[in-house]
């Protein structure tokens, strides 16, 4: 199946994902993001999973497609809150992404999660890090992928493999969810 010239590739990415992203979106929303420990748990849980899938996106050429790829990179803002409460985390296993089509697809998941934790920034206690949550304001990343993922000829022709892909970012999320987090959305 493809996508039709009139279809919205961000709307079929969309559609395909979103028992999982209202799962994600439910854990992440029972996370006291106020409280030092569980905003720990929000930063732990979303480094587990950004840093393997930045690097996964790197390996797999995301710079040939999204050339500004350097400045989205949030790894380092993410490492540098964590550091300063005093936190680590251990990353979990990123799929290989190879196809643009799926590049994108892991990509959207990314940057999505930029929107999400901006929207989350208000819950946050006032003394914690903020640079992860802040990363990119002002900037217009998510118009621009957008752009970038409705004109790539891969995903309009193979919109599998960015659902795929998409799909399975999202579950790198969910597994670095804390568990507590997941029984309370569940």
């Amino acid at each position: 199946m493809s996508i039709s010239d009139s279809a919205s590739a961000r709307e079929y990415l969309k559609l395909s994902t979103r028992d999982l992203h209202g799962r994600l979106d439910a854990a992440a929303g029972a996370m006291r993001l106020e409280s030092h420990s569980g905003y720990g748990n929000f930063l732990a849980a979303h480094a587990a999973a950004l840093v393997p899938l930045e690097a996964a996106l790197e390996k797999g050429g995301i710079e040939a497609i999204l050339p500004d790829w350097p400045l989205r990179r949030r790894s380092a803002a993410l490492a540098e809150d964590l550091a300063d409460l005093g936190l680590s985390c251990e990353s979990l296993a990123a799929p290989r992404v190879r196809s643009e089509a799926g590049l994108l697809g892991a990509a959207y998941v990314l940057e999505g999660s930029r929107l999400d934790t901006r929207a989350a920034l208000g819950r946050v206690g006032a003394q914690s890090p903020t640079r992860y949550m802040r990363h990119g304001e002002g900037m217009k990343f998510w118009p621009n992928f957008l752009a970038v993922l409705e004109r790539n000829a891969e995903v309009r022709r193979s919109p599998h493999h960015a659902v795929a892909a998409a799909r399975a970012a999202f579950g790198l999320f969910i597994a670095a969810t804390p568990v507590h987090a997941m029984a309370i959305a569940s």
